[in-house]
């Protein structure tokens, strides 16, 4: 039968309908309900499967083609339809699908309520589309119930702002493979969720309940990590071409490696003649890098502020030791200043 641009169809059971010109105006994206569908995901369905196919008919070429399950378990217990787009070919994408808000029908079936949800085509700049929708369940002319649809032969459109077109789920660019990617209507954290895998050694992008990560799964280790407050961890290395800016670093340490060693009795401090001798010959100071090594190499933050503290350390040692000394020398000087005077006043009588 055909009505106004509409064809419907029903082969062996499959059915399909075509919906045209949904057009934008001009500039102005616009929205369309092309059907509504009766279901209640509490109890088995004829078929929960609908697939829907949009055609750019103006001045280009574009076709989506998306899926969208309403079965059993699919919009009931906090769970919600599922809609994917699945295959997106052609110059122009200038529409989408969009799934309204379910809302109970007035019936029920099992002592649940059924549900209509609407489905709508939202389009874009300039474009004008054909939808088609292929599906077992009945077609009514109004008010589905479970296991029904309505297709709206001639929808009026209204204004929506614009809009993004969907990207579809499964695309090859390049070398570059994302497959399967996921959407988490229900999310159970408690399960890694793994949607990305490279070539070379297996790596993966998962999600637990803290932290996105990435996991070497030859290896069997984590990367790095991703935390949900926004903090990261790197495994390894990380190499920085270009700046650092930070407001605090945090560099940790070996047990024992802390200069504090510097004070201990058995610390073989360098006389100042020894240490005289080594920069001589050397070029610089005891433990600390020459410049050619940390020109070529780079250094470790960690080591060198535990080295600079170490000469820190030892040089507060050389001034207790002058110190000392000084203060020895002037009790010294003091006392034969003493003698002297005593001398010179037996001298004097």
């Amino acid at each position: 039968m055909s009505l106004s641009g509409q064809t419907h169809i029903d082969q062996n059971g499959i059915k399909s309908s075509v919906v045209s010109n949904l057009n934008a105006n001009a500039t102005q994206a616009r929205r369309y309900e092309v059907a509504t569908i009766g279901y209640n995901s509490r109890h088995w369905q004829y078929s929960g499967t609908i697939i829907i196919e949009l055609w750019h008919t103006y001045y280009g070429t574009g076709y989506e083609k998306y899926h969208l399950e309403v079965g059993y378990g699919q919009g009931a217990n906090n769970t919600q339809p599922e809609l994917q787009l699945v295959e997106s070919e052609g110059l122009y994408h200038n529409a989408k699908i969009s799934l309204g808000t379910a809302i109970a029908s007035g019936t029920t079936y099992g002592g649940y309520d059924n549900m209509h949800l609407p489905v709508y085509v939202d389009v874009r700049y300039y474009s004008r589309y054909r939808v088609k929708l292929t599906y077992q369940q009945t077609r009514v002319s109004s008010n589905p119930n479970k296991d029904q649809i309505t297709i709206h032969e001639s929808p009026a459109g209204t204004d929506i702002p614009d809009f993004t077109p969907d990207l579809v789920n499964n695309v090859v660019r390049g070398d570059l493979r994302v497959e399967n990617v996921a959407t988490f209507n229900n999310p159970s954290y408690d399960k890694k969720a793994r949607f990305l895998r490279t070539g070379g050694k297996a790596t993966s992008i998962e999600k637990d309940n803290v932290s996105i990560y990435f996991y070497n799964e030859v290896d069997q280790i984590i990367m790095s990590r991703f935390f949900d407050n926004g903090d990261i961890r790197i495994g390894n290395n990380a190499i920085v071409d270009g700046n650092i800016e930070s407001k605090k670093v945090k560099v940790t340490s070996d047990p024992g490696s802390f200069p504090d060693y510097v004070f201990k009795p058995d610390y073989n401090l360098r006389s100042l003649s020894e240490l005289n001798s080594f920069i001589k010959e050397n070029g610089h100071l005891p433990n600390i890098p020459k410049a050619e090594k940390v020109e070529t190499d780079g250094q470790d933050l960690g080591l060198i502020q535990q080295k600079l503290l170490e000469k820190i350390e030892e040089l507060t040692l050389y001034a207790i030791k002058a110190d000392l000394e000084k203060n020895d020398l002037e009790a010294k000087v003091e006392l034969l200043l003493k003698r002297i005077e005593k001398l010179e006043k037996s001298n004097n009588e």
